[in-house]
């Protein structure tokens, strides 16, 4: 966190020495839910932040952040596997109802669904982590909570037990924000286990800084760039003009940069940390991957009418 100058991070299931978050310096401001299977850690001391007792439960914890003129509500969740998921929804009620404009919550949720992008989603929807998926997607979509997970070739859990898409991150309010987020391997505590990371960009706490990270994509000849301009075009024509013009300014920001993206990968050459070279990613992935956005995206957009 200190070197990638990260304020804030959501846990589940971090280190603990009975429930105390442990391998952390003194100097972070650390909440935990009862349990320590959920914290929250506060890497910056020019914001002021305090746990919110009424929203912290045994395996969930909500902190009150100002920084600036914003202030906002921080949750952590961990979704027990095997365990009523009912619980855990009716957590995220008391949270949507407990009136604060700005919420933005990370769940380690052990469920798959495709509408947060789970790749394992259709092969799993008949299992334990489908079923719980389709109970927190139904939620989603009644509390009109904006899903910030992002189609990725990487997964947002990967160890020795498999890889799984089963880590949620949901958002309310934040009026005018954009938001990138994206799985970041290089920040794993180990090779072997990954978790995604949230960067706000513009919404964040003022005095928030976003880690630098390198272009994901790189030139490889010339006429590149006007093959992603064309890309996008075409996007966006497809998308429609009426359908643009009813989306607010942070979602037409969010949709444009989402086609650059979409665009870069399909026609310039991707880098990866440390020379990785992605062996099953394919052209017909990334054409169901664009595909897949676009369908969420004027779906979502066929909401705000």
């Amino acid at each position: 966190m200190v070197d990638q100058r990260i304020d804030v991070a959501l846990l589940q299931e971090p280190w603990v020495y009975g429930v105390e978050p442990v391998g952390l310096p003194g100097s972070f401001r650390k909440f935990r839910s009862n349990s320590g299977k959920a914290a929250i850690i506060v890497n910056n001391d020019k914001m002021d932040c305090m746990q919110i007792n009424e929203l912290t439960a045994e395996n969930a914890v909500s902190v009150w952040l100002r920084s600036g003129g914003l202030e906002c509500c921080i949750v952590s969740l961990y979704c027990q596997y095997g365990a009523n998921i009912d619980n855990e929804i009716a957590f995220l009620e008391r949270v949507v109802e407990s009136g604060y404009e700005n919420v933005l919550l990370g769940l380690d949720a052990n469920a798959c669904n495709q509408l947060w992008f789970s790749k394992d989603a259709r092969g799993r929807r008949r299992g334990e982590a489908g079923r719980r998926g389709e109970a927190i997607a139904e939620f989603i979509i009644a509390t009109d909570l904006l899903i910030l997970n992002q189609p990725s070739q990487y997964f947002t859990f990967s160890g020795p037990r498999g890889q799984s898409d089963i880590d949620l991150s949901l958002a309310r309010g934040w009026r005018g924000s954009n938001w990138s987020w994206e799985i970041r391997p290089d920040l794993c505590a180990t090779q072997t286990i990954t978790r995604s990371f949230l960067v706000a960009e513009g919404g964040a706490p003022h005095g928030a800084s976003a880690p630098y990270t390198e272009p994901r994509y790189r030139m490889t000849e010339q006429g590149a760039a006007a093959r992603v301009a064309s890309f996008v075009k075409t996007e966006a024509e497809q998308f429609g003009l009426q359908s643009y013009s009813d989306l607010s300014p942070s979602e037409q920001v969010s949709l444009l940069e989402s086609w650059v993206s979409a665009g870069s990968a399909s026609t310039l050459q991707r880098k990866l940390p440390g020379g990785a070279r992605i062996t099953w990613w394919n052209d017909r992935l990334q054409s169901l991957k664009v595909h897949l956005g676009r369908m969420r995206r004027s779906y979502q957009a066929s909401k705000a009418r």
